[in-house]
């Protein structure tokens, strides 16, 4: 019974991540700015845009780059191609061009920072509460 419980909400919450991934993808997808034509600054000339786009993997449809997405978060993920290609490994939530450094990297650097604020926080909050 209590498998059968544990399963069920389990099954539950992969779907409700999966639903809500999507539409967070499909959301972004539909905003009004290239995000290729952002990574490139001022000057931007439209090979520079379109290599940008390919190597983003906006050349692809839609669905496939919702495949890479949830892919790269399990297997890593590949961006590029040929000698310009770089690998960010998994789990993959992408690559900050802005910052030059795959966003899982950039993330586990600000964790413990975050962390500690956190900490604090709840220490003052705690400390003014009681």
């Amino acid at each position: 019974m209590f498998l059968k419980i544990m399963g069920r909400r389990a099954i539950f919450a992969t779907l409700t991540i999966l639903i809500v991934s999507a539409v967070v993808f499909g959301i972004f997808s539909l905003l009004p700015f290239d995000p290729a034509a952002l990574t490139c600054g001022q000057r931007c000339t439209d090979q520079i845009v379109e290599a940008n786009r390919v190597k983003l993997g906006f050349d692809k449809p839609i669905y496939e780059q919702y495949w890479l997405f949830l892919s790269g978060i399990f297997v890593g993920r590949s961006y590029g191609a040929g000698s310009a290609a770089f690998t960010c490994p998994a789990p993959s939530f992408g690559y900050s061009f802005n910052e030059n450094a795959c966003v899982t990297n950039m993330i586990t650097e600000a964790l413990p920072i975050t962390i500690s604020v956190a900490i604090g926080a709840l220490l003052l909050w705690l400390t003014v509460g009681i």
